[in-house]
């Protein structure tokens, strides 16, 4: 998944410093009372008025603007801070600049940032599965977000804040720059960006979880299963299909170790799948012994091949051997997340070694 043209940085709470600084102060209340009043807008999510809720809306960038796409956003925006809360601790004024001290308790935006990406991956690998090419707007990422916040009750943190203040001739203004956003979102803006959010193995490991999870259609488009024989339309498809239910029923792989140089990194696997040799070995003495008899003098070339194709469809869907195949997975870390290389070898390792297996009856 290429994350430099996904609208990450934007699905964020970002620039929550834009609403802290969305308005001056009168002169009177205190940095302790203008602090308080901001963060109550946090604790406060459902009593915020309708400029607040646009105001939040338009923090949210969304490639089509409509009443459903604003309503999700400001659900999303109260789901983040559905558990918000804050304590002043100490407050202190020198001049014309003031220190506000808060403990503050977020979401665990790490444990948030990790789903959230996960889901982006799994849906970019996902949309190789379709014939056409599948891009994800900026709205569906804001979609996948609020499913996870309305279905996942997400623990909280604690951490200490402290927020600066300048008096100006309007009273007392929260000063910019502070990276607020990122201390009030509990740290979501830095995970979402952290290129090691992710360990090797934890993206190996996505990758194939989601690859055992697809469906006979994905798996076939994914590994483009129509193309291994040479065959009628009729029975390229029941081949692919019954290739396609040994896969799913026996793929499996277990993550041995892993190894990272800078931003490069290898990571050991065994994969399990079906026995490839093992099938081609009983279609080829099947077929040695069908072509030994008349009756395959009698089917003439037509019949010997629709025979083939019967022989080779049962000695598939009849099979019961596994093969451990153990492969090194090659990745790469652009700077944005680790991206997993997904080569022939891994392929084949999946595909029960199909290609070497036939090679071997040349």
């Amino acid at each position: 998944m290429n994350r430099k043209s996904s609208p990450i940085p934007c699905l964020t709470v970002v620039s929550l410093s834009l609403l802290l600084l969305s308005g001056c102060a009168p002169k009177g209340p205190t940095p302790k009372d203008i602090v308080a009043k901001e963060l109550n807008y946090l604790v406060n999510g459902q009593a915020q008025t309708t400029a607040q809720k646009a105001l939040l809306t338009s923090l949210f960038p969304a490639d089509e603007k409509n009443e459903k796409t604003d309503l999700e956003l400001a659900q999303t925006f109260d789901l983040f801070f559905k558990d918000f809360s804050y304590n002043i601790t100490n407050s202190s004024i020198k001049d014309n600049k003031a220190i506000v001290d808060v403990d503050l308790t977020t979401i665990d935006a790490n444990t948030l940032a990790k789903d959230f990406i996960s889901q982006s991956i799994i849906k970019q690998i996902q949309g190789s599965t379709t014939p056409n090419s599948v891009t994800y707007s900026s709205n569906d990422y804001y979609h996948s977000l609020y499913l996870l916040l309305s279905s996942k009750n997400y623990p909280t943190i604690d951490s200490k804040c402290s927020i600066n203040l300048t008096q100006t001739e309007n009273g007392w203004q929260i000063d910019p720059h502070q990276h607020l956003d990122d201390h009030l979102t509990g740290g979501f803006v830095r995970a979402v960006s952290d290129p090691n959010l992710f360990t090797p193995e934890e993206i190996a490991t996505i990758y194939l979880d989601t690859i055992k999870a697809f469906d006979k259609e994905q798996m076939n488009q994914f590994f483009s299963l129509d193309t291994l024989f040479s065959a009628d339309d009729e029975y390229k498809r029941q081949i692919s299909q019954s290739l396609t239910e040994q896969i799913l029923k026996y793929f499996d792989y277990e993550i041995l170790s892993s190894n990272t140089n800078g931003k490069t990194a290898t990571v050991t696997a065994d994969i399990i799948s079906y026995d490839a040799t093992s099938v081609i070995q009983n279609f080829s003495d099947q077929m040695a012994t069908y072509t030994a008899t008349s009756q395959a003098l009698q089917d003439g070339i037509g019949g010997r091949l629709t025979k083939a194709y019967q022989v080779l469809t049962d000695c598939i869907n009849q099979n019961t051997d596994t093969k451990t195949t153990q492969i090194i997975l090659s990745l790469n870390n652009d700077g944005i997340i680790w991206e997993l290389n997904l080569d022939e070898a891994l392929g084949q390792a999946i595909l029960g070694n199909v290609q070497e297996a036939l090679a071997g009856q040349e």
